[in-house]
This record gives C-alpha cells, sequence and structure tokens, in this order.
C-alpha cells in the first residue's frame, strides 16, 4: 500500500507540472479581440489598439496569475498527501517493529510452555519412580513380618513399624486401599498379640507368687514338727 502511494504521488508531481505548462502556453496563444478602426482617425485607431492590447495583456496576465495559484494549491495538496503518506509509512514501521516485538513474546511463551510441558513430564516421572520405591519398600515389609511370624511361631508379634507410611498417598487408589487393609491387620494382631502376652506374663507372675506362699507354709510346718520332736526326745 505504501509503494503505491509514493508512485502515485510521484506520478502526480509531473502531471501538475505539465498542466501548468501547457495552460501557461494556451494563455499565451490566445487569439488577441477583433479591434474595428475607422480608417478617417487613425490616431484614435491607434490609442485603441493600444488600449486593447493592454486589455489583453492583463487578461493574460490575470489568467496566469490565477493558473500559478490553482497550480500552487494543487502542489501544496501534493505536499500534504505526500507528508501523510510519510507518517502513514512511520506508523506502519511502528507496527512491524511492534509485531516483531510481539511476535518474540509469543516465541518466549511458546519455549515457556514447552519447558514446563518437561518440568511436569519429569514430575510425573519422579512421582512414579517414588510409587515403585514405596511399593516395593512396603513388600519388603511385609516379606520381614511374615519370616518373622514364620520364625518366631506362636506368641511371636509383629514388629512395631506396622504403621501406614505416609507415601501410600502416591499409590493408586486400589493398591492403597489393599496395603492400608494390610496394616490394619497387622495392626490389630500386634494389639492382640501384645494383649495375650501381657496375660500370659501376669499369670506366671501370680503363679510363681503362689507356689512361693506354699513352700513357705511348708517350711513353717516342717520347722514345727522339727521343733517340736527335739523338745519331746
Amino acid at each position: 500500500m505504501t509503494t503505491a502511494a509514493q508512485s502515485e504521488v510521484s506520478s502526480l508531481l509531473p502531471q501538475v507540472e505539465s498542466l501548468e505548462t501547457s495552460m501557461k502556453h494556451s494563455v499565451q496563444a490566445l487569439p488577441p479581440p477583433a479591434v474595428t478602426v475607422q480608417p478617417s482617425d487613425s490616431e484614435s485607431g491607434e490609442k485603441s489598439n493600444q488600449l486593447s492590447s493592454a486589455a489583453i495583456d492583463s487578461d493574460k496576465d490575470h489568467h496566469i496569475a490565477s493558473l500559478v495559484k490553482m497550480v500552487d494549491r494543487l502542489k501544496g495538496q501534493v505536499m500534504g498527501f505526500s507528508c501523510r503518506v510519510q507518517v502513514l509509512e512511520r506508523m506502519i514501521v511502528d507496527l512491524k517493529r511492534e509485531g516483531m516485538g510481539m511476535k518474540d513474546r509469543l516465541n518466549a511463551v511458546e519455549q515457556l510452555d514447552a519447558r514446563m510441558g518437561e518440568v511436569e513430564r519429569i514430575v510425573q516421572d519422579l512421582s512414579r519412580g517414588q510409587a515403585t520405591r514405596d511399593v516395593q519398600q512396603l513388600e519388603e515389609q511385609r516379606r520381614t513380618i511374615e519370616q518373622n511370624g514364620s520364625r518366631n511361631g506362636q506368641g511371636s508379634s509383629p514388629p512395631s513399624s506396622t504403621r501406614c507410611p505416609s507415601t501410600i498417598t502416591h499409590l493408586p487408589k486400589e493398591a492403597a486401599a489393599g496395603l492400608t487393609a494390610f496394616y490394619s491387620r497387622l495392626e490389630e494382631t500386634r494389639r492382640k498379640d501384645a494383649e495375650e502376652q501381657s496375660a500370659a506374663r501376669s499369670e506366671r507372675s501370680s503363679d510363681s507368687s503362689s507356689d512361693t506362699i506354699v513352700v513357705r507354709d511348708a517350711g513353717r510346718r516342717n520347722g514345727r514338727e522339727v521343733g517340736c520332736a527335739g523338745a519331746g526326745e
């Protein structure tokens, strides 16, 4: 659009100049008006001819002046149009510069989005790896608990670390539910075994105290019997 406007402005200037030149030539080429001179009065005829030629010259000058003014107005309009075209060109350049800046910012945003996607993928991979490690750790704990229970036999209690770990939240819902139930059962078994062991210990302690009392009573009776026999003898 700017190139077309420049070409149009540059094509208008020679047209205006050619118009000015052709108008000057056309005014100069105007035929003088017909003047009737009476042959009887030659002096008056010459004076009238001079007056008519002066009027013609003044008319030519007037026409030329008006044409020059009109050409000047046309030049002013063309120059104003050229100035407006230059302003438009500057505006277009500024818009192009701003567009390039917006393009650079959009490219930066796209690069940032791509990096954020890579970061999200890395986080997901890390989360999956952590979940896998948590599952392996829980499986190892389960096997250790089962092995300890098979070695200890009756009265054996699972270790105290039977609480469900907090990392179980990284697992899928089904696996997390199953492991939570497994640890709940382990905790219940540990509690029951602890209660049974405490009851057995209290029972053994009561049995041992009753045996001690019976032995002491038997000793006292034997002592009295021995003492009485010695006194009788």
